[in-house]
């Protein structure tokens, strides 16, 4: 009975969602953990690096500005030991090649180790930089676990979810939060954790340890652009469920953006993903422990193109908090010091139980609900929560999703949504936070011009512009009529079987892709007329990125 209510709505109630925050420890309740760690010697040697130490110092510095830092309880920081890193990592490949270059005699011989992943960089110092960002989320993680700790936050940095059982890759040398998890499982015999990755790239690293493992339930909400958006992995596609006895323990929601999308996906989108998908997806596991790779390079202003604001990262932490509170937050992404600053206060403020303004409708574009409904589709045979759902509530053509917390899973045509559905909040649902610096760098992008001509644009790159911006559009074309050529088939298998024809086994998968196929043949068409509409100047701005 309880499965099935949660097949139809992910219920929570306005006292779990917004609590009385008791602010301190002395007020009875538990205190939020702070660790930190900037690891001032792990910096790039070639140049100024947006992944720098400087990241967290200004989040810090924000957080004793704003007197959140007082609130805390701190933690001390240590370095994991081999044997906790091996026992994620391969000892041999991993954990031993990155202790042995401490050893290493000159700058250009750590080069030439770095030159050997993807997107890394490195100095002597930086493996026991990375060893002590883990310690610090492992100790973080033990408080929260032997109940000293209700929640807490780890501002550490280099990042891990890149990282994989046997490669550093995109800025990560030791995977944090997986680490933590396996920890976890060990010495507290721990056997459902979900781990949440809002970062805007893809946890590679993350979902491939943990893809047979179905004791840790895997969510990751990213930009995909059909796999083109770093790490540049079909393994980030919502088909990718898991592994074996993991299968249906891989959650990845894959943005799409849509051409000259100076936006991307914001608080609308995600708080869908949350009530759509992951929300109803975790009160089912029942997690034990809630593991947070809070990468804040998806919010508005930072380099990740998209434009989730600290409402919505305070809101998503929220929800995660009304299905365990024992949330722990790990700093991954974010590079704009001013923005991932803000956006850390903001989910500090919420981990200590501090009330907010809570969205109660969300709008997503099309885009985004056309993710969504894949990720769905792909998850539906794993999730009774999911298997339920009527399709007609389909995410797909649903225009505005209530988040009420009577029925947060609830969408509705925008024109039938009545005035007795709206909550005092949903007039200001689409308005943000008025002391937000964030939210000019978004209206800036907005009011672009592209009427006027290029200038500063030499003829060569004018040229290689306009070439891809052509060849791009005969790729959409191709597409489109190989995408309209199979769903033909299709329709001709459709009366081939009503007619009694036997099936072989790759036509009934043929049948079974229609729904995928028609998704992506709306949005090639989107994006091919939206390219087929360029005048020759907005291409050169489009290929070139100038005004």
């Amino acid at each position: 009975e309880a499965m099935a209510h949660h097949a139809t709505a992910a219920v929570v109630s306005s006292d779990e969602l917004n609590p009385a925050s008791d602010n301190d420890a002395c007020c009875g309740q538990l205190p939020t953990g702070l660790v930190h760690f900037a690891s001032s010697e792990h910096v790039s040697k070639s140049g100024k690096h947006i992944e720098r130490p400087e990241r967290v110092e200004s989040i810090m510095q924000r957080l004793q500005t704003e007197g959140l830092a007082a609130r805390c309880s701190h933690v001390s920081c240590r370095e994991a030991t081999a044997a906790e890193l091996g026992a994620t990592h391969a000892t041999e490949t991993h954990v031993e090649v990155m202790q042995s270059v401490g050893q290493l005699e000159t700058q250009a011989d750590v080069d030439m180790v770095a030159s050997g992943y993807e997107s890394v960089y490195m100095t002597q110092r930086s493996p026991s930089c990375a060893r002590t960002a883990t310690g610090a989320v492992l100790e973080l993680t033990r408080g929260v676990l032997e109940g000293t700790l209700l929640n807490g936050i780890a501002v550490v940095r280099p990042p891990g979810h890149h990282a994989e059982a046997d490669q550093c890759c995109g800025f990560c040398i030791f995977n944090n939060v997986a680490v933590a998890a396996t920890q976890a499982k060990a010495q507290f015999g721990l056997s459902r954790i979900l781990i949440v990755d809002w970062d805007v790239h893809h946890g590679n690293g993350t979902q491939h340890l943990f893809e047979e493992d179905p004791s840790v339930l895997y969510f990751s909400v990213h930009r995909y652009d059909n796999g083109d958006f770093f790490p540049g992995s079909k393994d980030a596609a919502p088909q990718v469920v898991g592994c074996g006895a993991g299968q249906g323990f891989n959650v990845n929601v894959a943005w799409n953006l849509a051409w000259r999308d100076n936006v991307g996906m914001g608080d609308d989108e995600y708080l869908a993903a949350w009530h759509l998908v992951l929300l109803p997806v975790a009160l089912e596991f029942n997690p034990e422990l809630i593991l947070v790779s809070a990468g804040f390079d998806s919010a508005a202003g930072d380099v990740g193109g998209c434009s989730v604001t600290p409402r919505g990262f305070a809101q998503m932490t929220r929800m995660l908090q009304a299905v365990n509170p024992k949330v722990v937050l790990v700093l991954e992404g974010g590079y704009e010091l001013a923005v991932i600053a803000e956006c850390t206060c903001a989910c500090v403020r919420t981990l200590l139980g501090d009330p907010l303004d809570l969205l109660t409708e969300v709008r997503p574009k099309k885009e985004a609900r056309l993710s969504l409904e894949r990720t769905l589709r792909a998850h539906r045979p794993f999730w009774a929560a999911l298997a339920s759902v009527e399709s007609t509530s389909s995410v797909s053509t649903a225009q505005v999703i209530m988040l009420d917390v009577v029925g947060i899973r609830q969408a509705t045509p925008a024109e039938g949504v009545g005035e007795e559905r709206m909550h005092q909040q949903s007039s200001s649902s689409k308005e943000q936070s008025s002391n937000s610096n964030i939210q000019p760098k978004i209206a800036k992008a907005r009011r672009k011009k592209v009427d006027r001509a290029v200038t500063g644009v030499s003829i060569s790159t004018r040229n290689a512009a306009e070439s891809n911006w052509k060849g791009d559009a005969k790729k959409l074309a191709r597409r489109e009529r190989d995408l309209g050529a199979m769903l033909a088939r299709i329709e001709a298998l459709k009366r081939e079987l009503e007619v009694g024809k036997r099936m072989s086994r790759k036509e009934c998968a043929s049948l079974e892709e229609e729904d995928e196929l028609r998704w992506e043949l709306q949005e090639v068409q989107a994006e091919l007329a939206e390219l087929t509409s360029l005048s020759r100047d907005d291409a050169i701005r489009m290929y070139t990125g100038c005004r």
